[in-house]
């Protein structure tokens, strides 16, 4: 255990800061594993710099509040210690679900609770886990059913708001207490933001909404101008996840003619009956996803079944998630079918490909659909037995009638794929696909346990050719053409990335730096400095909290430029040089 030196709570290891006060804890040496005490520069044990965080800190942060309804009839309603039981438990649930999807509690402010998505440690999807935090907040409050006497069971209800942008954060505060707080805009902005929704609503703003990437379904609730803000805001309402592929822009596909001719000669022959696996693998934000949006625009309507799954860092420790995905969609089950309706499609579709009741009590089990006792008794078999049947009989539905139409399978995002998904992965490539009308369509970044896999052909793609860069950036402009100096600059700085190349150039069109003319656009004034859009923060943020050591390196070269001399950097830094080879070996191989 990790003794908080602030206030001597105990905290389990891993944690870098109390779970009760938020002090920075004991740093162990990513080198030797020594533990250090909070605020040491370098280890005691081997002479390493430590990974130590700043006083303070700039970055991004998708920050929640989270408020109790109707709080003051609570009050005045309740015995105190009836209502400070009520919001204990309400603070738990909160704090459970917060904590499960990576955030930081960062107050609890009465009946109101601060949330940080992005802080310590940043994830790339930190907009998409506050959101996931909130609609789960949401309904495990509804569903607490606190009992206080003489007023029966509560029905508690929250209202959420949540809005992300740039923070300076770090300790604030004096004396015996401090509180390590994000300052700036963004935590305001998120409160006017609370108190613009209505019970068990979940309101975000534009900006958190354009990171989302379609995940969730939105809808405009209105523009308005909240207090202390002098510019008007768009603030949307969240529906609940969204259903289907993830949204992705109708943007021209640059430079992947060749991608494209071995994914169209991969389904040719699919649909003849010569079934294929294809894995398209390669770095974050090189393309996969695009490439298989791209994909399947060009196939013919209504010859063919579409059956995806995609895997979710939030839901890596789910168990089946991306089974149980593709269950549901081979089924056809809908949001919103009743029991009974899934019940006939699922009995419907066993019947299709010749399984027996067994398949049903297996698939059902595995989807949480109840079944009738006396048509299907329980079964005799051990955890192990049921599993390995369970994902034996989804494979059977997955896969489909053999007389059936050409299917595709895309599976997105294998990387992240929980381990009994897996199981059904590795069965599914040597179930004999071969010979069925059917394509497995997969996609994931380089990923351990798909290296020594075999049955299925591989699509490597590749960093884009500066030709490549300028005619995406042009296609990300609608066609219309560019001053070449900015086309240049994009080329430098984003190394042949098609999502870096895609992000700088809509923040270049939408940073009021760009005239449009009757050719195309013209720059106002000289050439700008490119920042880093909102959009790709949270991902390369997330690239940097993972690096420990090296990331005060890389903070200090950013200050230097992107060409600097080692003995300057070496100067900056104080470390010597065996040490600072070693952290810049570990920020090339992260690139």
């Amino acid at each position: 255990m990790l003794i908080c030196t602030e206030c001597g709570r105990e905290n389990r290891e891993g944690r870098r800061f109390c779970g009760a006060c938020s002090a920075a804890l004991a740093t162990a040496c990513g080198q030797c594993g020594f533990a250090n005490d909070a605020g040491e520069s370098f280890c005691g044990g081997c002479g390493s710099a430590l990974a130590t965080r700043a006083q303070a800190e700039r970055r991004q942060l998708s920050v929640m509040f989270c408020d109790l309804v109707s709080s003051t009839e609570l009050s005045t309603g309740l015995d105190p210690e009836d209502l400070r039981d009520v919001i204990t438990r309400y603070q738990a649930t909160t704090a459970e679900i917060v904590e499960e999807l990576g955030g930081m509690v960062a107050q609890y402010l009465g009946d109101g609770v601060l949330v940080y998505f992005g802080y310590p440690t940043a994830q790339e999807d930190d907009a998409r886990r506050a959101v996931w935090a909130g609609l789960r907040i949401i309904d495990g409050v509804r569903t607490l059913g606190i009992r206080v006497p003489g007023h029966g069971t509560l029905r508690l209800q929250v209202r959420v708001g949540i809005h992300t942008g740039p923070v300076v954060i770090g300790k604030v505060g004096g004396g015996a207490h401090t509180e390590q707080l994000a300052v700036g805009e963004t935590p305001n902005v998120a409160a006017r933001v609370q108190g613009q929704a209505a019970a068990e609503e979940l309101l975000v703003t534009e900006d958190t909404r354009r990171l989302l990437r379609g995940a969730f379904s939105t809808e405009e609730v209105s523009s308005t101008t909240l207090r202390g803000l002098d510019r008007p805001m768009v603030l949307f309402r969240v529906l609940g996840p969204a259903a289907g592929h993830k949204a992705l822009d109708e943007d021209a596909l640059v430079g992947r003619e060749e991608e494209q001719r071995r994914l169209s000669e991969a389904w040719s022959g699919a649909a003849e009956g010569r079934g294929k696996a294809v894995l398209v693998g390669g770095e974050a934000g090189i393309g996969k996803s695009h490439l298989v949006h791209d994909f399947r625009s060009r196939l013919a309507a209504g010859e063919h079944e579409w059956i995806e799954g995609e895997c979710s860092p939030i839901f890596q420790g789910t168990d089946f998630f991306l089974g149980g995905h593709l269950l549901r969609r081979s089924l056809g089950w809908d949001d919103h079918d009743r029991e009974e309706t899934r019940l006939a499609k699922l009995l419907a579709a066993t019947e299709a490909i010749g399984a027996d009741a067994v398949t049903v009590q297996l698939v059902a089990g595995a989807l949480d659909l109840a079944l009738p006792p006396e048509d299907f008794p329980p079964l005799p078999l051990t955890p192990g037995q049921r599993r390995s049947k369970t994902i034996e009989a989804a494979l059977g539905l997955i896969l489909g009638p053999v007389d059936g139409p050409p299917r595709v399978l895309m599976l997105e995002d294998l990387h992240w794929i929980d381990p009994t998904s897996r199981q059904l992965v590795e069965q599914l490539l040597v179930s004999g696909i071969e010979s069925r009308r059917l394509l497995v369509l997969m996609t994931a970044r380089p990923t351990e346990w798909l290296e020594p896999l075999d049955g299925f052909e591989r699509i490597a793609l590749r960093r884009a050719t500066p030709a490549s860069v300028r005619e995406m950036a042009v296609s990300f402009a609608k066609g219309r053409a560019l001053p070449d100096e900015l086309l240049d600059l994009v080329a430098k700085r984003t190394d042949g990335v098609p999502l870096f190349v895609r992000e700088l150039t809509r923040s270049m069109l939408e940073s009021g730096r760009l005239r449009e003319t009757r050719g195309g656009y013209e720059l106002i004034g000289a050439l700008p400095e490119l920042d880093v859009p909102s959009t790709l923060q949270d991902s390369l943020m997330s690239r940097l909290d993972r690096l420990e050591n090296a990331k005060p390196v890389a903070q200090v070269a950013s200050v230097l430029g992107r060409r600097f001399d080692s003995r300057l950097l070496a100067a900056v830094t104080g470390l010597g040089a065996e040490v600072l080879d070693a952290e810049l070996g570990r920020l090339v191989d992260a690139k």
